[in-house]
């Protein structure tokens, strides 16, 4: 029968109603207590976090569920009632009949995420409850989460209900397999790909566990399960009300449990389980750990059994969870708090004050106290003059004297004083904030608010959230005016969602402005919680709650919606992005004692923005560009790499201790390094480690290789029989795409040293690879198969980058080959720079035949060494066309170069006769941009791609101005005594005579310690510049930072040491020069011997008073600490210091030998004086010795002939022997040459910059 609507006019009105109400029923729904972003499903770590977004509530039935990274999952939920199939969650199937229950109420709390449906007569709820156990570690460790469907019939009903997940959960759907078994009356379905990877990730999914899905019969309901095809299994339910078992397993296939109730009448409910299993959970430092359960349950079936055992103490424990936590928060913000959302992340705030008060364990205090004290000293001795460097909120870029940072290094201070007593770091933590705050350093001139950095950057602002730890702690650091002084100003700078991070971002933290929140009166507190709710609750974005947003859009952006982080809870600050994966500061002989490399995949991501891409000259990263010396050295490299290599790789080396990198640095030349040490002594690189697996690369590599590798390891990897996922060689037979950004970026890449006389030379090589002895470089076939690739993949919509090893800059054949390959820039490695650069030849040539004067001196370089083997090399390749080809390829880029600096194209164009031979193709001499990378262990360059666009970011350490912030002594005035020394040191000064504040930027003199005899200001000569008169001064107390004159040469006084560092040390651009005679027109004052001692290699003042006698230990008047391990001790009288010495054994005089434990070294301090004056710290990286120094030295030198201090993959050195160069040091250039004495001259703070060593030191 049909019906005719045309002639049913009524019907027809009547048919539009019902389809009206339906649709506004499904509009009807309520939210409690609002309407969050994302619900979460299943959320018990990151690999298990499961969500559904909230604009698809409205549309549950036949909505998939997300991971917290977006990607979807099948989960399936459905209820037969009385024969009718009803979809409750993601049960959209077209072929069968299933009808949409409808929803009528969504609810979160901080453990469940409730959904209530009605499906037909009965009342459905789906309870997704995922357990949080602050004091069950066994709960709280189970890799599992509860759905419970809880039914409620009015009248008798017959119901089922079924449940289903597919592959998706494992990370990918290809050669995955799933296994099925019952423990007891629990039936476990478990999904896994065939022979994963360990420690693999596919979108932030792990593909090397198990997914679980299980369920457990009832007294009141009967189980069945079956998998395979989901059209086929579904349809069995929908007739039949159960499931008929396994078919074959195939690609989609899900799995699948139902529950048949029989008659019901009232409620009953039904629980299924699903997580996500990994054996080997996480690696620590090369130890694989699997999750604390399995202490308890050895096999998953029965930690299954037990999950579902504990259902009802888990449920228990999370209502009352849930009521204190929602308790609290209505007390502190109302109805509108969001806290409940992030419960998890915010259970792990806690500092060791907070502990200690809660615990009551002063124990725990003096057991970690001697660990816990360095660090208090680094923020004692750091905290005011702040070298650029990463806060915790990283995206928004490095900072120098960031007033934030420096609230946080006083409020650390003061924490750690009142945990342990130490009256004298509380002392100084209020020094502090009195300096910041009362003073004004830290703030506007008005003191309204906090500027984001100091001095005079009073138009500034950040928020100062690290005020919070004060307040939370009653550490009372600052006083309550320097907390409640921003109330105004944030309602001046506050956006349609609240306040943003700083004076720079249109982007806010929502932990932060909570931290922040907590510290102001409550009208101001309400205002920021009332923007946080307004952000999440704007119905503007679905994903799991977000920390980072916008939250103003006074800078063109859309407010409301979040940048970046999905499901975010902010668990830790940044790594360092250091060397060796600890900060290493300039001139510094080694990492602190104790410091331990990351492995090679702990490396800090960069990602901020739609597509970034880490191009780097050392080490690791998102997409990462590498540019060479990566590592490839296997266990069998040891035995063909040259001595001179072996010693440079092994010298810079973070895998080696500093005991074996002496002794490798004092093997004399006659003495072979491997005959001395073991090969377990000396591991090259980390190369094995990721070869088996150990290790793994946890974003893409594209590299390169550099001039210090194992050529038989790089054709092991040609071949096939080496292999590391995510690792991707790119040379001049390999080319890589990536499609990101709206960009086809074309990778073309040449490794290896370029050395004019080598083109024609494979070395150890068996294929087209050149190298031997543990270096490679570049041959003339390699440039022209590179030439015959980057023609065979030409496509004129792709952007080209030419990625070498060694830089164009220097290297005019490079130079003429990446126009040659039609590149849009190149990116290659530095020459252990301090910066990177960013340039084109227009920049940097003053004209265009100046650049062509470095092509032609190239080509004649090259024609030289051509002309000599040319009839060689012709005669091996006549019988080879495809090499002769090549050949042609790479002589047609030399031909192409010009031959004079006045005529020729260097672009490939014609040059005709007569004036058309200086005609070029001036767009690639004025277009075409270079980026030349310092070494990873000092910066970095990220390519943002976006819409096509590709925009750069280059950080680089640079080298240290520290010095020139200190001012020279002024000299005392005949007849007045000295005034008071000001103290930054605990334990130095008397509480009771409180030091004056230091002069911003300038170091702090210690009270007691010997000080450096004054010399008389002499008097500038008649046309000498006069020093700039003084700004005007401010009229609040805040310091202002001083400009010194230019740092003069030390003395020839300066130069006695050094008798194992026979060279001498290196100019700032790294070249070795005379030592001059002293400029400075004033005697030395002589020296004075010192009624003290300098003790070193003991890390605190127990154990140094420990190492005297009673008669002696009783004569001590003082006791200072000199950084982390080193001492002096005074006595009242020369005569006492030297009987104390006397009466030391022998072993305590004596230096430690190289390659043993260091032990206690005591001898005579000694005052230097100034023999520095204001000199830099730094030496070159393979020089060493404590000669005289000038200008800025870097840790290596920055041209060719200098020690290259780039390691490889985790910081390796290289070095090529074959061209006269030093090694390239491990991520740091450590200053490894120089006196291998155990009592180093300790560091002090002085106002000059100047250095006091022990006797014997100098």
């Amino acid at each position: 029968m049909y019906i005719d609507f045309r002639d049913r006019l009524g019907f027809g009105t009547l048919f539009t109603t019902v389809i009206s109400m339906l649709s506004r029923e499904r509009d009807s729904i309520i939210y409690r207590p609002a309407l969050p972003p994302s619900y979460p499903l299943a959320v018990r770590n990151p690999y298990l976090s499961t969500w559904m977004p909230s604009d698809q509530v409205k549309t549950l039935p036949y909505s998939e569920p997300q991971f917290w990274a977006g990607q979807s999952l099948s989960w399936s939920v459905m209820a037969r009632i009385d024969g009718e199939t009803y979809s409750l969650m993601n049960g959209k199937n077209s072929a069968d009949d299933i009808l949409p229950a409808v929803v009528s109420s969504a609810e979160y709390t901080s453990t469940h995420s409730i959904f209530t449906l009605s499906a037909g007569s009965v009342t459905v709820t789906l309870d997704f409850f995922s357990p949080v156990s602050p004091f069950n570690h066994l709960r709280q460790s189970l890799p599992f989460s509860y759905l419970t469907v809880s039914l409620s019939a009015a009248s008798s009903s017959s119901i089922q209900i079924y449940s289903s997940i597919d592959d998706r959960w494992v990370g990918k759907q290809d050669n995955t397999d799933r296994n099925f078994q019952m423990k007891g009356t629990t039936a476990i379905f478990s999904l896994g790909i065939n022979n994963s990877t360990l420690y693999e990730e596919r979108n932030d999914m792990a593909t090397w566990g198990e997914a679980i899905f299980a369920s457990r019969s009832t007294p009141s309901s009967k189980l069945s399960f079956a998998s395979g095809k989901c059209e086929n299994i579904r349809s069995h339910f929908i007739k039949t009300g159960q499931l008929n078992g396994n078919d074959p397993w195939l690609p989609g296939a899900i799995v699948a449990l139902s529950h048949d109730l029989g008659i019901v009448t009232g409620t009953q409910s039904v629980r299924f389980a699903v997580g996500y299993v990994r054996e080997k959970a996480i690696n620590y430092l090369g130890t694989p750990y699997t999750g604390y359960y399995r202490a308890n349950y050895s096999g998953t079936p029965e930690a299954v059994a037990y999950f579902l055992d504990d259902y009802q103490d888990a449920l228990q424990e999370s209502l009352k969870l849930d009521l204190e936590l929602s308790t609290k928060a209505k007390a502190t913000a109302g109805q509108k708090t969001d806290d409940e959302v992030p419960c998890s992340g915010a259970l792990a705030g806690a500092i060791s004050l907070a502990y200690v008060r809660a615990t009551g364990d002063r124990e725990w205090v003096a057991k970690y106290q001697d660990i816990m004290r360095p660090y208090a000293d680094y923020l004692v001795d750091n905290g005011v003059d702040i070298a650029e460097q990463l806060s915790s909120n990283d995206a928004a870029g490095p900072l120098v004297n960031e007033t934030n940072l420096a609230i946080k290094a006083a409020v650390g201070i003061g924490a750690f004083g009142q945990l342990t007593g130490l009256t004298e770091y509380s002392r100084i933590g209020k020094e502090r904030a009195d300096l910041f705050f009362n003073q004004r350093l830290g703030t506007d001139q008005q003191k309204t608010h906090f500027v984001l950095q100091y001095p005079d950057k009073q138009a500034s602002w950040k928020i100062p959230y690290n005020l919070y730890p004060d307040v939370l702690l009653g550490l009372d650091t600052f006083p309550p005016k320097a907390h409640q002084m921003s109330n105004a100003f944030f309602k001046s700078v506050r956006g349609e969602f609240g306040v943003p991070l700083d004076s720079r971002q249109d982007w806010a933290k929502s932990d932060w402005n909570m931290w922040l929140a907590a510290t102001f009166e409550l009208d101001t507190q309400n205002e920021f919680i009332e923007d946080l709710w307004a952000f999440m609750t704007n119905g503007k974005h679905n994903w799991p709650f977000s920390d980072r947003y916008v939250a103003t859009s006074a800078k063109g952006a859309s407010p409301g919606v979040p940048i970046l982080c999905r499901a975010r809870p902010t668990p830790r600050p940044p790594h360092n992005f250091g060397p060796q994966g600890y900060p290493l500061p300039n001139g510094a002989t080694g990492p602190v004692p104790g410091a331990t490399p990351l492995l090679p995949n702990n490396g800090r991501v960069i990602q901020n923005g739609p597509v970034r891409v880490l191009c780097i000259a050392d080490a690791r990263a998102d997409h990462i560009i590498h540019t060479g010396d990566f590592g490839f050295y296997d266990d069998t490299s040891l035995d063909r790499i040259a001595e001179k290599t072996l010693k440079h790789v092994a010298q810079y080396s973070p895998l080696l201790p500093e005991n074996v990198k002496r002794a490798i640095a004092q093997t004399p030349p006659q003495q072979s390094i491997k005959q001395r040490f073991s090969p377990d002594q000396l591991p090259l690189s980390e190369l094995s480690m990721l070869l088996d697996k150990r290790l793994t690369l946890d974003v893409p590599v594209y590299t390169v290789w550099g001039a210090c590798e194992d050529v038989r390891v790089l054709e092991k990897f040609r071949s096939g029989e080496y292999k590391v996922n995510n690792l991707h060689i790119i040379d001049e037979a390999n080319s890589r795409l990536l499609d990101i950004g709206g960009v086809k970026l074309r990778l073309l890449g040449l490794g290896g040293a370029v050395v004019m006389h080598k083109l024609f030379d494979n070395g150890e090589g068996k294929t087209t690879i050149a190298g031997g002895l543990g270096t490679m470089w570049t041959t003339l076939l390699q440039m022209g198969e590179l030439i015959d690739t980057a023609n065979r993949v030409y496509d004129p919509s792709e952007t080209r980058i030419f990625v070498t090893h060694a830089s164009p800059a220097r290297e005019g054949m490079l130079n003429q080959l990446s126009v040659t390959l039609k590149a849009d820039f190149s990116i290659s490695a530095g020459l252990h720079f301090r910066y990177g650069s960013s340039y084109n030849e227009f920049s940097v040539n003053p004209s265009l035949d100046h650049y062509r004067g470095k092509l032609a001196a190239s080509k004649a370089s090259f024609n030289d060494v051509w002309e000599t083997v040319r009839g060689e090399v012709e005669a091996a390749i006549a019988s080879n066309e495809a090499q002769k080809t090549l050949l042609d390829n790479a002589l047609d880029v030399v031909q192409k170069m010009p031959t004079i600096a006045n005529g020729g194209n260097p672009f490939g164009g014609p040059t005709g006769p007569g004036n058309a031979a200086g005609q070029v193709d001036e767009s690639a001499f004025k277009n075409m941009w270079n980026f030349n990378l310092a070494d990873a262990a000092f910066g970095f360059l990220v390519l943002e791609i976006e819409a096509g666009r590709i925009a750069t970011e280059m950080r680089a350490q640079g080298f240290n101005f520290a010095h020139r912030g200190g001012k020279p002594p002024v000299p005392a005035v005949a007849g007045q005594p000295n005034p008071p020394v000001p103290t930054g040191t605990p334990g130095v000064a008397s509480p009771a005579a409180r030091p004056a504040v230091p002069q911003f930027g300038q170091a702090q003199p210690v009270a007691g310690r010997p000080a450096a005899p004054q010399q008389p200001q002499p008097q500038p000569q008649q046309g000498q510049a006069k020093a700039p008169a003084a700004a005007p001064a401010r009229t609040s107390p805040v310091p202002v930072i001083p400009k010194p004159a230019t740092p003069q040469p030390s003395g020839p006084a300066a130069s006695q040491h050094a008798p194992t560092s026979p060279e001498k040390a290196a100019e700032a651009n790294g070249t070795s020069q005379p030592e001059k005679p002293s400029e400075s027109p004033m005697p030395r004052p002589e020296k004075k011997q010192s009624n003290g001692l300098f003790v070193s290699n003991v890390d605190n003042e127990q154990a140094v008073r420990d190492l005297f006698p009673e008669e002696d230990k009783a004569k001590i008047v003082k006791l200072d600490k000199w950084g982390k391990y080193n001492h002096v001790v005074m006595f009242n009288s020369v005569e006492e210091a030297k009987a104390a010495l006397d009466r030391q054994p022998p072993e305590h005089k004596k230096p430690t030998p190289p390659g043993q434990p260091r032990k206690p070294n005591i001898k005579f301090f000694e005052d230097r004086g100034s023999h520095r004056g204001n000199a830099g710290t730094w030496q070159s990286s393979n020089r060493g010795g404590n000669t005289s120094q000038r200008g800025y030295q870097s840790g290596g030198a920055s041209d060719s002939e200098g020690g290259r201090g780039r390691g490889g993959f985790s910081g390796r050195g290289r070095g090529r022997g074959d061209r006269g160069r030093g090694g390239r040091g491990g991520r740091g250039g450590f200053n490894k040459g120089g006196p291998t004495s155990d009592s180093p001259a300790p560091s002090t703070s002085t106002p000059s910059g100047e250095k006091l060593a022990a006797a014997g030191d100098a």
